[in-house]
Parts: structure tokens; C-alpha cells; sequence
């Protein structure tokens, strides 16, 4: 057993609900109804035109209180990824707390529905392209901006900076948020140094540009609105997005000189006026949306055509097949064309707030006159419900019963106890957690049946949030 220094004291700071940062691309024109940029918080940075995926719609950074009065930070139920990684080229990840989701999945703690789907793989090389879209239901409502994918759906290099008088806020494209404090005229520090650190350059009530250093010594160019302007690795190759004048992202190319080009909608267009299309070195992706105004769901993308024909549909609450009328813009399901016509790959349910309720691959669980489960229903099917503040509930498709238990430390949610069988794509179940003030697991103890601890894994970082040692503590009678 690894011989560690002694822990520090268990330290749980709760935070005040905060208010949820709302982006939309960098193209709001006052002609054509969208508005200035504004915030509550002081925003030092100031809109300068462009256009809104839909005619009225909002323009970049809003402040916009989260439903429920929650945290609405770190969506995404695991880290994600580096620019390295073939998960994603421009979010750092959502921290180092345990797995808080379920399904496919559910973050439990939020009620966040969250679903990744790849288009195109990254390809071969450093940095390769890929086309990756990441859904977040709680981006999705309607009062917030849209993304140019359309509504609650971001590119994996959509990541965007805001500022604010005295923090920096980053909306990463997996849907997950980094926080930055001011520490001098030209160097801000994450919330967690796991996140690494921002440089400004230019006046500090004017940025002109802005660099993120990640620990791992990759680097994401910011211009000084806070659009995203290429992405260096370490080793030295870099990743370059390419913007009309209206902030618009227009191309984005791979070191090995690759490219994806993006098509928009036209501007008088009277519905959503995003990406239509992608064009890629495998060839054109089509995107198709619900541009009927008087009709509920104005933006939603409902259908992705990859260069083959084959064709993904989106499935959502006010849809004429679907379920949850109250919310127009919540990923409800997903089919796709077969032969034989369209076949329903998965299913998600809501309650009333908007949090998520269900998730199962293909449809929901029916029963024959029998009471026997109607064969290819219900399938891994994951029901969670909501008992209290700080308590989630999950059901899976054998009908047991799984608590998890979950807070806030240091603007993120945190899994404190989860107790139970668990599920097919849970997390590991029959586990107890501790952090500290920066939200970082430092012991994870595995328990047993009776909930009596069984094992310790201790977890040291150093100065950069990195992993720096670990150690186990085992137990003889609890």
C-alpha cells in the first residue's frame, strides 16, 4: 500500500444557485431582431451585429436563471476530453467528481439529458477532423440562445468564451462550464486547476484576444468576443477555425490541411438560419430543421443525411407521435430509416420541470394481455425520479431500486453515496465519496451489502489538479 501524507480535513462548500450562461453564436443582427449583448454581471465585452439562427431570436452571452434554481454547471455526467482525444478537440472535460449519470444517460443530479452523436469520426492524424454533435436538454429551452447546429445542440468545436467584470466564463462544447478569476491584469486561474489557466492580452476592459492553457500543454485562441479561433497541441500541430465577418464559423481545418465547410440557411430565411450543411473530405452532410414558425419546436433539427443517404431522425416533446407537448425543444427519441420504414433506436421522457424521466434503446416497456413484457421493449430501460433536493432515485429494467445522493462543491455537482444495484450503463454502485473544497474525489469507499465500508482508494493531486499519488485503506468488520 502506497504510504500517503494524511489527508486534509473533509471540507463540502455549498454554492448559491447561479445563474446559467447562455450562449449563441457571435452573429445577432439588431436589424433583424436579435439583440445587443447584455448581462447582469457587468459584461465588459460589447456585441457588434451579425445575425441569429432565427429571425428574433437572442444574440451571445445571456444570463439566464436555470429552471429549478439549480447549479447549471457541468452537465455532462463524465469528463470528456482533450484536443488529443478522439472524445472531443475543445472541452477540457466536467471534472473529477464520480459518475452522476445513467442511461444514456441522465445526468442525475440536473436532470440534464445528454446525448453525444457522431457523424464522422476524427480522422486519421493529429487533430483530425470529426464531426461530433452534443445535446443537452437543458440548453434547449426556448428563452435561451441558439447554437448553429439548432436548438440544444452544439458542434464539437462550438466552445465559447464570456466576460464579465471580474471572471471569465467558458460554455465548452460537451455543454460542461469552466469558471476564471481574475488574479492579475493579464492572468486568470480556473475554479479547479484541472482546468488550467486563461492570458488576455490587450486592456483588461477590452480584451483583444484571449489564450486558455490546459495542463497538458494544449492551447485554445479565443478572438476578443470569445469565438474560438484555433486549437494548438502540444507537439505543435494546430487546428484552425475560420469566421465570416459576422462571427459565423465558416470552415474549420485539421493540420494536415483537411477542411469542413459550413453552409447556412439564407438569411431572409423565416425559419432557422444555422448549418444546413457540412461539407467534409468523405463528403456532404445535409441538416434539416423545423422551420415552421406558427408550429411548436422552431429549430429543432429533426433529420441528419450523412453522404450515403442514411438518414437519423430527432425526436421531440411537442412532435405529433411524442409525449411532453410542455417541452417543444427536448430530445424525445431518435429513429432511423430502415427498408422497411423508420425504426426507433431510443426513447427519453421528462416530468414537469424538465428533467429527465426515462431513458430506454427503442421503445418503452409494454406488457401483452398477460402481463408479459411485449419482446424488444423496454430494452436497458433506466426510469429516474426525483424524491427530494440532493436525492435522485433510479429504477432499471429488472425494477430495482438505486439512491444516489449528490451535491454542490465549488459550483459542481458532486456524488456523495449511491446505494443500490445499479444498472446496465451506471456508474459503480455501493460507493460513498468524499471531496475537497475544489470538488476533487479524495476517497472513494467501496461498501458492502449492509453498507459498511469495505475499502478506501485515497487520492492526492499537485499544484496543477493533476493525479499525484494514491493509496488504499482497508477495513476489517466495517
Amino acid at each position: 500500500m502506497l504510504d500517503m501524507p494524511p489527508l486534509p480535513p473533509q471540507q463540502s462548500r455549498f454554492t448559491r444557485p447561479l445563474l446559467a450562461l447562455a450562449l449563441s453564436p457571435a452573429w445577432a443582427d439588431p436589424q433583424q431582431g436579435g439583440t445587443p449583448f447584455q448581462t447582469t454581471g457587468g459584461a465588459s465585452n460589447a456585441s457588434e451585429g451579425g445575425y441569429s439562427p432565427v429571425p428574433g431570436g437572442r444574440s451571445i452571452f445571456d444570463d439566464i436563471l436555470d429552471p429549478g434554481g439549480m447549479t447549471p454547471v457541468n452537465y455532462c455526467p463524465a469528463p470528456s476530453c482533450d484536443p488529443c482525444d478522439p472524445s472531443g478537440p475543445a472541452s477540457i472535460g466536467s471534472g473529477s467528481g464520480a459518475n452522476l449519470g445513467a442511461g444514456n444517460p441522465i445526468h442525475l443530479a440536473s436532470g440534464n439529458k445528454y446525448r453525444r452523436e457522431t457523424d464522422l469520426p476524427a480522422l486519421p492524424g493529429p487533430m483530425g477532423l470529426e464531426i461530433v454533435r452534443h445535446y443537452n436538454s437543458t440548453l434547449a429551452a426556448p428563452e435561451l440562445p441558439l447554437g448553429i447546429l439548432g436548438r440544444g445542440w452544439r458542434l464539437s468545436y462550438e466552445t465559447e468564451l464570456a466576460v464579465f467584470d471580474q471572471a471569465i466564463h467558458i460554455l465548452q462544447a460537451d455543454g460542461s462550464r469552466v469558471f476564471f478569476a481574475r488574479t492579475g491584469a493579464d492572468t486568470l486561474v480556473a475554479h479547479d486547476p484541472a482546468f488550467g489557466r486563461l492570458a488576455l492580452s490587450g486592456s483588461p476592459t477590452r480584451p483583444e484576444a484571449f489564450r486558455w492553457h490546459w495542463p497538458d500543454g494544449c492551447t485554445l485562441d479565443f478572438d476578443g468576443r470569445g469565438r474560438l479561433l484555433q486549437i494548438l497541441s502540444p507537439e505543435g500541430h494546430f487546428l484552425t477555425l475560420t469566421r465570416g465577418p459576422r462571427g459565423e464559423l465558416l470552415r474549420v481545418t485539421d493540420p494536415q490541411g483537411r477542411s469542413l465547410v459550413f453552409e447556412y440557411a439564407p438569411r431572409d430565411s423565416s425559419g432557422f438560419r444555422g448549418v444546413v450543411a457540412i461539407d467534409s473530405p468523405v463528403g456532404r452532410f445535409t441538416l434539416a430543421h423545423q422551420n415552421e414558425r406558427t408550429a411548436p419546436g422552431l429549430a429543432n433539427l429533426i433529420a441528419v443525411t450523412n453522404p450515403e443517404g442514411s438518414v437519423r431522425r430527432y425526436h421531440y416533446g411537442a412532435d405529433e407521435t411524442e409525449f411532453a407537448p410542455h417541452l417543444p425543444h427536448h430530445l424525445t427519441g431518435i429513429s432511423v430509416e430502415s427498408e422497411t420504414g423508420p425504426v426507433r433506436i431510443a426513447t427519453y421522457d421528462y416530468d414537469m420541470r424538465g428533467r429527465a424521466t426515462l431513458s430506454v434503446r427503442g421503445l418503452p416497456l409494454r406488457r401483452d394481455e398477460h402481463g408479459q413484457s411485449v419482446p424488444g421493449t423496454g430494452i436497458e430501460q433506466v426510469t429516474v425520479d426525483y424524491p427530494e433536493r440532493g436525492l435522485t432515485a433510479v429504477t432499471n429494467s429488472l425494477g430495482e431500486r438505486t439512491t444516489y445522493r449528490h451535491t454542490t462543491i465549488n459550483a459542481g455537482f458532486r456524488l456523495i453515496e449511491v446505494i443500490g444495484p445499479g444498472c446496465a450503463s451506471c456508474g459503480p454502485t455501493n460507493r460513498r465519496y468524499a471531496y475537497d473544497a475544489l470538488g476533487r474525489m479524495v476517497e472513494e469507499t467501496a461498501l458492502d451489502a449492509s453498507g459498511a465500508p469495505v475499502a478506501t482508494t485515497l487520492t492526492r493531486y499537485d499544484a496543477l489538479g493533476r493525479v499525484s499519488a494514491r493509496g488504499r485503506r482497508s477495513y476489517v468488520d466495517g
